[in-house]
């Protein structure tokens, strides 16, 4: 398992990744721990294309893995 993943699995805490595609191409994965009466029951993961992210609202690699999504 991707220890970002596994990060989220331990942490119970939102967790964002930076992974590349066979092309070359970057993605950006945001994994949010699903939970029902306290106890964790899935795992959310969104997905955005790294170059998008940048053409839209300027967001940069690092700027990206700065973000906190726990707050």
């Amino acid at each position: 398992m991707d220890r970002g993943l596994d990060q989220v699995l331990k942490s119970r805490r939102t967790s964002q990744r930076r992974f590349f595609l066979q092309d070359g191409s970057e993605i950006y994965i945001i994994a949010v721990p699903l939970f029902h009466e306290g106890q964790m029951i899935g795992l959310l993961a969104l997905s955005l294309d790294a170059a998008e992210a940048l053409q839209r609202w300027g967001l940069t690699d690092k700027e990206f893995m700065a973000l906190d999504f726990n707050n």
